[in-house]
Order: structure tokens, then sequence, then C-alpha cells
């Protein structure tokens, strides 16, 4: 009994996925795409219109199953403090998960580390921008109405650039992620949450009391 073409697409998908993941998109070629997902070589044409357009799909999908799993709107709906502690607990979370939940930092990763790909720059921009304005409203929500524009950018990007940088860390297999330290990740993630959080609400004291 023949395979539903559905099927083969969305094998090829959670083939790709893997692969573009471990591998970044130039290190894989769309014959092993096809041979992994037991496909035939003109699939991806067929049901994606080419390699690159499979891996915008790829994106789009590693997208979905991070906001599924740890970025969910609804879960940033408490307090200004409880939201962007909730925030940075899930951005960490998806950099710490080896599972198909930390596929979207991966990703990131590939594309920091090796150059992102030219057709793909603007497709990463208007991605970055969206989450940006995102962080700025968080930001802005926790220092409260006496903040200026330069404080709230510097808090935003204290906090983003230390996921960013635990990322990169990731990446390298440096510090905490070397083979002969194997951390307990959820200490890391609570240490670092400490310090984070704990830099911003000393930040918003100093802005509160007219110290900034």
């Amino acid at each position: 009994m023949s395979r539903k073409p559905t099927e083969t697409k969305t094998r090829i998908l959670d083939v790709a996925c893997e692969l573009f993941v471990a591998k970044g998109y130039r290190d894989v070629t769309a014959q092993e795409i096809c041979s992994k997902a037991n496909a035939n070589i003109a699939s991806i044409n067929y049901y994606f219109g080419s390699k690159f357009n499979l891996y915008l799909e790829v994106w789009k999908h590693a997208e979905e199953v991070a906001m599924e799993t740890y970025l969910k709107p609804s879960n940033f709906e408490a307090t200004p403090d409880g939201a962007l502690e909730a925030y940075i607990n899930a951005r960490i979370s998806s950099v710490l998960d080896e599972g198909s939940g930390g596929w979207l930092p991966r990703l990131i990763s590939n594309e920091m580390h090796g150059g992102p790909a030219e057709e793909i720059k603007e497709f990463i921009k208007e991605r970055i921008k969206e989450k940006l304005a995102f962080m700025y409203d968080l930001a802005k929500d926790f220092l409260g109405e006496g903040a200026t524009d330069l404080q709230i950018n510097i808090a935003r990007q204290s906090f983003h650039s230390q996921c960013i940088h635990l990322n990169v860390v990731r990446h390298h297999k440096k510090e905490y992620f070397e083979e002969s330290f194997k951390p307990n990740k959820d200490e890391v993630k609570a240490e670092l949450i400490k310090m984070i959080m704990g830099g911003l609400r000393s930040y918003r004291e100093e802005i509160r009391r007219g110290e900034k």
C-alpha cells in the first residue's frame, strides 16, 4: 500500500528539520534529505518548490513548535515582573532543550555562525523585528512609566543578549556545556534567571529613585 502524498511531505519536513538544525542550510543537500526521508529526489521541488523554500518551511515549523512549547502569548499575561521572568525562562529553556523545542535557537545559531544565506536575510530580519518589538514592550512594562526610551532599550538588550550568549556558548560547547562539566540544566537556568532578574530589578529601582 503506497503512502499518501501528504505523508511524504510531512516526512520530508521532519527530516529537513533534523538535518538543517544539526548541520545548517549549506551543508545539507536535497539528496540527503530525500534519502533519509525515503522519498524521490524530485519530491522537494514537487512539494516545496526548492530546497530554499523547504528551509523557510523548516523555520516556520520551528517557530510554531517553540511557540507551542514555550512562547505562547498567554504565558506572559501576568504582572510585568512575572511576564518578563516567564519570557526569560522560556528563552533559556528553549536554548537548553535538546529536542524539537530547541530547534529555533539552533537554526538561529547556525545562521549567526555561518553567516546567513543571502536569500534568508530579509526573512530573518523581519522575524527579529517582531521579537524585538515584543521584548521592548516587556521591558517597558517592567521598568514603568518613568523609564526613558534609552533605558527601555538597554534593559531589553540586557536580557536579550544574555539569551543570545547562552546560545553561542551552547553552539561551541564551551563553559558549562563542556563535556567535562555536565551541568544540571535546571540549576543553570535558575541561576541565570536569578542573575538577570536581579540586575533588572536593581536597574529599575535606580530609575525610580532618579539615579539613572
